[in-house]
């Protein structure tokens, strides 16, 4: 990975167009589109089982968050759990669906977490679909969420945002109730694949107009471009790692990402108030207020937002107190309740609100 010379061939015994590395396992498994057969194999790509599907593949993918996999195909899709010393791949559960042959699934993105509550979005024309992963229940069925079929899905996280990109080179970023929250012009042709940016609120698309472009969510601007000789077929970004790759055809690129320094932190909003951690056996934070009233933990140093508290901007914020070593932030809103917020996830968690009983009485906080 670090310099992209080539290590190895490996001579696989069955046919297989797709390959998944299954980090928890050190395993990998492969499949072949409109086969109806996964393989598990060691990390030789030799053969250690092999597993039957109900019906042709059309998707599949490692689970990175409950360490299963997924196969998706007509009328049905499947989480498969690995067994006997993970030596087997055997099915959890089995889910029917009611997309077949003529109406199926074209890209898959699963919710980054692992609790039973984890959602898998599959696009299907220019709609989406969401089913729970665990019980395998369909929750929405979004249609016409594009003009034209999309051709690209991507699920950022801290935010809980579902990215979608279009035939029609249009990107737009939909939030949990399918609010529109920005939308993205400027590629000239079919978006080809889209991943979060490594650092920072921001994503990376690819498409068939020969360019590599990054957005950034915060300002909703396109920040960063690259021409290429010829159209990227996928891309993949780590997070927190400097490195990515792209492919196209029979040529795989890596790409490095650079960084000088960062003056500025954009946080979309204007800034009320701004305070500053102080306690001696933690690294300095500063606290920042916004007009909206939203609340974002930056790093000084890097310029990087830590977490993010998002809340409604009829709330009214008027204070704010962060109690950095218990990673716990106190809010006052304009009605006199004081939130309890955890900063330890991003976005911060609300675990408790006390309410006020009289409004016009004073407070310190």
């Amino acid at each position: 990975m670090a310099d992209g010379r080539k290590k190895r061939t490996y001579a696989i015994e069955e046919q297989m167009d797709h390959i998944s590395y299954c980090p928890h396992f050190r395993q990998f498994v492969g499949w072949c589109t409109g086969g109806d057969e996964v393989f598990l194999m060691n990390n030789e790509f030799e053969i250690i089982s092999q597993s039957r599907v109900p019906s042709t593949i059309v998707l599949a993918d490692y689970n990175k968050h409950t360490h299963e996999y997924i196969t998706v195909g007509p009328g049905y899709f499947v989480t498969w759990a690995f067994r006997y010393g993970a030596r087997h791949l055997i099915p959890r559960k089995m889910n029917r669906t009611e997309f077949k042959d003529n109406n199926m699934f074209s890209h898959m993105v699963l919710e980054g977490t692992a609790s039973r509550a984890q959602k898998i979005f599959l696009s299907v024309n220019n709609s989406a679909v969401v089913y729970n992963v665990f019980d395998g229940k369909q929750l929405s069925y979004k249609k016409n969420l594009h003009e034209r079929a999309i051709t690209a899905l991507a699920f950022f996280n801290p935010l809980k945002y579902l990215i979608t990109g279009a035939l029609d080179g249009t990107i737009k970023i939909w939030d949990n109730k399918w609010h529109v929250q920005m939308v993205f012009v400027g590629h000239t042709g079919t978006i080809n694949a889209l991943d979060i940016y490594p650092h920072g609120s921001a994503i990376i698309s690819a498409s068939n107009d020969k360019t590599l472009r990054v957005w950034n969510l915060d300002t909703c601007d396109e920040v960063d471009r690259a021409t290429v000789d010829e159209p990227v077929t996928n891309l993949h970004t780590t997070i927190d790692y400097d490195t990515f790759f792209t492919y196209s055809g029979t040529t795989v690129d890596m790409w490095r990402i650079q960084h000088l320094f960062q003056i500025h932190t954009s946080v979309g909003q204007r800034i009320t108030k701004i305070k500053q951690t102080t306690h001696p056996n933690f690294t300095t934070r500063a606290v920042t207020m916004s007009r909206d009233s939203s609340v974002r933990l930056v790093s000084p140093i890097s310029g990087e937002v830590i977490t993010t508290l998002l809340l409604h901007p009829n709330k009214g914020l008027i204070d704010v107190a962060y109690a950095i070593e218990d990673e716990i932030m106190f809010c006052v809103l304009s009605n006199g309740n004081i939130l309890k917020v955890r900063t330890d996830t991003n976005p911060c968690r609300i675990i408790d609100e006390w309410e006020c009983e009289d409004e016009k009485a004073p407070f310190v906080l």
